[in-house]
């Protein structure tokens, strides 16, 4: 480990007053070091707070200031304390946010068993809205490997829904794609069937766009 020297303690305690976020780059170590230079300031600023109240006795405060509040008075006034707050505040969040978000990911482990979901049946006749879907998502590429980030391929996506489903999918997809190529429900994209999957589902979408504008207008 490099223990980091005064110079660049100090750049890095200037870094996060610029930047809050850069606390998150940091390791525990570093905030520990930013965390003890933070200290180092309240001390130092804290004589320099005593000693401007021992020089102003007769200082005019505000009026409505109540006594035991003139320290906290000044320590809004001395940058290099206030600072220092906001430097402490800000390790403090951060590190109270990455606790909780990892007694999230631990509780979520334990209360999230596996679940085992039975088949999904597939309502007669309509293998093949689930072909057009399945070649719609192929087409669209948003699905990616987990593995390797590419766009998963057909077949790969055909697994994906037999593993979901008691169909033999892959045996008769081609038959099943080109059966509406073959029919002339394709020919032309103007006059494309309404029985169409993909059209059915082309006019759904229209439709929640066209209520979502119609509700934000009222």
């Amino acid at each position: 480990m490099n223990i980091p020297t005064p110079f660049e303690i100090n750049e890095i305690y200037r870094e996060i007053l610029a930047h809050p976020s850069y606390v998150t780059t940091l390791s525990d170590y570093l905030l520990d070091k930013i965390l003890e230079r933070a200290k180092e300031e309240k001390l130092s600023a804290t004589k320099i707070i005593v000693d401007i109240m021992q020089a102003n006795p007769n200082y005019p405060y505000p009026e409505d200031l109540p006594e035991d509040s003139i320290f906290k008075y000044w320590t809004e006034q001395v940058s290099d304390y206030k600072n220092a707050e906001i430097v402490e505040e800000i390790i403090k969040k951060y590190r109270s946010r990455k606790e909780n978000t990892s007694q999230s990911e631990q509780i979520h482990e334990i209360t999230m068993p596996k679940i085992e979901y039975p088949k999904i049946k597939i309502q007669e006749g309509k293998l093949i809205d689930l072909v057009e879907l399945i070649y719609a998502l192929d087409k669209s590429g948003i699905f990616l490997s987990p593995e390797t980030g590419k766009k998963l391929n057909q077949q790969e996506l055909i697994a994906i829904f037999e593993n979901l489903t008691s169909e033999k999918i892959a045996t008769q997809f081609g038959k099943l794609k080109n059966s509406r190529w073959e029919d002339g429900t394709y020919s032309e994209i103007s006059t494309l069937s309404e029985k169409t999957f993909t059209i059915k589902l082309f006019r759904i979408v229209q439709e929640q766009i066209t209520d979502y504008v119609k509700n934000k207008n009222k």
